[in-house]
């Protein structure tokens, strides 16, 4: 449409035939397509958390390769689902023209370590660990800083 603004939709519209409500929805759709596969990820993160064994290979649901790969540095199985889980939140946030995109991911990507590592406290087997807080924070900070990267990049 002639006149839309950058505040209105968030991108300018280089097509004019484009109805400004068309582009709205659209940004909604990849916003809950993104909170959609960060809220599987999350589940398969405290999943995996909760899991009375340690062990990766342990699962059923995890292919052979992937557990096999996991159990190999217990650190960076922490930190690895944490990359993606802050990535899709922070475009799942740009993408409904959140303030601050960024730090709602950290934040949210925070509380969902905090629960993983509280949650094995209540496990007999399980401990919680102030290792794997900081491998996932590590996992998250990647993550973010790989979001805001990609994001700039799509506005230029």
């Amino acid at each position: 449409m002639p006149g839309t603004s950058e505040r209105s939709i968030g991108v300018q519209s280089t097509d004019e035939n484009v109805p400004n409500f068309k582009l709205k929805s659209l940004y909604k759709l990849r916003a809950v397509m993104f909170f959609a596969l960060a809220a599987i990820l999350i589940l398969l993160i405290l999943a995996a958390s909760w899991a009375p064994d340690s062990r990766m290979t342990q699962l059923r649901w995890l292919p052979g390769w992937a557990g096999a790969l996991a159990d190999r540095d217990p650190n960076l199985r922490t930190a690895i689902p944490f990359i993606p889980l802050a990535f899709l939140l922070a475009h799942g946030f740009g993408w409904c023209r959140a303030k601050w995109p960024i730090v709602w991911s950290v934040v949210i990507c925070g509380f969902c370590l905090g629960v993983s590592e509280l949650g094995q406290n209540f496990l007999a087997s399980r401990t919680a660990d102030a290792t794997d807080l900081m491998w996932g924070g590590i996992g998250i900070t990647i993550g973010a800083g790989l979001a805001g990267i990609s994001s700039h990049w799509r506005r230029s």
